[in-house]
């Protein structure tokens, strides 16, 4: 619970999260921070990925559905009355309890949402050069260069992104109303 809800923040600033940056974490907080995120998101897709969503779930749990005020007039200005869904207000509502977190990863909705987030930032933090990914404090062995040590850690970094950014899309297009 904590760990799926507490990965939003990083969703909300990553730069200030898990990236080094003037007035944000330094070198070694990032790479210790950006360690724990791809831990934590690695965890969130197992999770998803053993919570399966119904497949007669069509609509998300957590949407609940209003009628506009003006909705009984312009339908019936219109005479038609098959626009009532262009009148419609939807609220998601998501409760955050630790014992309704086994429901809300059914949730497509939810899913959906937390999905598209972690594409976004992955995306972002893929979009390098312009985004430096942490890397861990390194002492390189006498004789070794620094340089090729910190291309494999950015390579591993790279690649485990491009790994962490397929199983999202695989979540997503398996998600009802998600990969259509």
């Amino acid at each position: 619970y904590k760990t799926f809800w507490g990965v939003q923040k990083v969703f909300t600033d990553p730069q200030g999260t898990i990236l080094a940056s003037r007035g944000g974490p330094t070198q070694a907080q990032a790479a210790s921070a950006y360690s724990g995120f791809v831990r934590d998101v690695t965890s969130i897709l197992v999770a998803l990925e053993s919570t399966p969503v119904p497949k007669t779930c069509g609509k998300s749990s957590g949407l609940t559905t209003t009628m506009t005020a003006n909705s009984s007039s312009s339908s019936s200005h219109n005479g038609d009355d098959n626009n009532d869904d262009n009148n419609m207000v939807h609220h998601h509502k998501y409760l955050t309890s630790s014992q309704l977190l086994h429901l809300q990863l059914k949730d497509p909705t939810l899913r959906i949402h937390f999905l598209t987030q972690l594409l976004i930032v992955l995306s972002y933090l893929r979009s390098s050069p312009a985004v430096p990914l942490p890397a861990p404090p390194i002492t390189p062995a006498p004789g070794a260069d620094p340089a090729k040590l910190l291309a494999q850690i950015r390579a591993t970094q790279t690649k485990q992104l491009v790994d962490t950014e397929r199983r999202t899309v695989g979540l997503l297009k398996s998600t009802p109303g998600g990969g259509e």
